[in-house]
């Protein structure tokens, strides 16, 4: 009976009834490759390696819940009055006994034209930034996990795994398609830190299909993604970084918002602590935004390392399922030294 109600969800992920949907990291700003393409070398430094893991719905799933990993890695170069940056993406998740999976590996890069040159404590830097991703994204689960009514044995009462199936599985449960990204963000910063930005971005440009079965059209909506936040220094050694997201996928929509407070806790900030809090409003089933979670997240930065935590604190009618025991998410960040004088500051993520 297990094996049969895992079957019936994986047909429901596999599009007979229900669209793909990409994952959700509770820390956004902290995956920014995943979140727009625009975000490639923005950040103050030369390499950045940024790693996240992401679990959900482990109270209900136990340990077959969904899990999401992500990686990347970015250099910053700068031309003249003007910078770009380079980098590799990653990205995986997984739910359940079926190994179901969905994997995408982008190339990303992104322009930085400068906009205006900040004079003095009053007048900001301003760009104005063009980024994309290029890659492919692979669509796969395993077969042999699982079993469908075709093999069940009357006479024996039991199941016959070796016996034909009767489902015409694509390439053995895999489908690999072109992914196409586009983003495009703008921003100001002052050069004794502070600074704002707003963007958005556009992914699966070119709508793939994603079908796992033969002959079929499971065509990827594309994803929106409008995304903004920055920095408000309040004194020396605190500052507040608000940030926001909402984004759209074919009939689903979501948003996050919030921030979280920025304490420096050794000259020149160095080290410093933050800790914070995000609503998370998603599409209900009757088409209404209702608050789906609260997130807390706190992060914890020393000498170019940073490490977060989060949880999901779930408030909507999962609750009674999951005991509001929501997705629990872990971010890494490294940022190295530019090899070149730096005098533009990047707001803080």
């Amino acid at each position: 009976m297990k094996d049969y109600l895992y079957t019936i969800f994986l047909l429901l992920i596999l599009g007979i009834s229900l669209e793909a949907q990409d994952p959700r990291f509770s820390q956004f700003n902290q995956n920014p490759l995943h979140l727009n393409p625009a975000m490639t070398g923005f950040y103050d430094g030369g390499l950045r390696l940024s790693m996240n893991y992401n679990s959900q719905l482990y109270s209900v799933l136990s340990d077959e819940e969904y899990i999401s990993y992500s990686g990347s890695l970015e250099n910053k170069f700068r031309i003249g009055n003007n910078y770009a940056g380079l980098g590799a993406f990653i990205l995986q998740d997984q739910i359940g006994v079926s190994g179901y999976e969905r994997t995408y590996y982008n190339l990303s890069g992104a322009y930085h034209q400068r906009l205006a040159s900040g004079r003095g404590s009053y007048t900001p830097d301003m760009f104005l930034i063009l980024g994309g991703q290029v890659g492919f994204g692979q669509y796969a689960f395993s077969p042999s996990d699982l079993w469908f009514s075709s093999q069940y044995d009357n006479a024996l009462l039991e199941v016959n795994r070796a016996s034909d199936s009767g489902e015409a599985f694509a390439m053995g449960g895999a489908n690999s398609f072109l992914d196409i990204n586009v983003g495009l963000l703008y921003y100001l910063a002052y050069q004794e830190g502070g600074g704002f930005y707003i963007g958005g971005a556009m992914h699966h440009l070119n709508n793939p299909n994603v079908g796992l079965l033969e002959g079929s059209e499971e065509l990827l909506f594309r994803r929106f993604t409008f995304n903004t936040g920055g920095e408000i220094v309040m004194g020396k050694d605190l500052s507040f970084l608000p940030s926001a997201v909402w984004q759209s996928q074919g009939p689903t929509r979501s948003a996050m918002g919030g921030g979280s407070f920025r304490i420096g806790i050794k000259e020149d900030n160095l080290i410093n602590l933050r800790a914070g809090a995000w609503a998370h409003l998603a599409q209900g089933i009757n088409s209404s935004m209702q608050l789906e979670s609260i997130i807390v997240s706190t992060t914890f930065q020393i000498s170019g390392w940073q490490i977060g935590f989060s949880y999901d604190i779930t408030t909507s009618g999962l609750s009674q399922s999951n005991f509001s025991r929501g997705a629990f998410g872990i971010s890494l960040v490294k940022i190295t030294d530019a090899n070149y004088p730096v005098r533009v500051k990047c707001p803080v993520l």
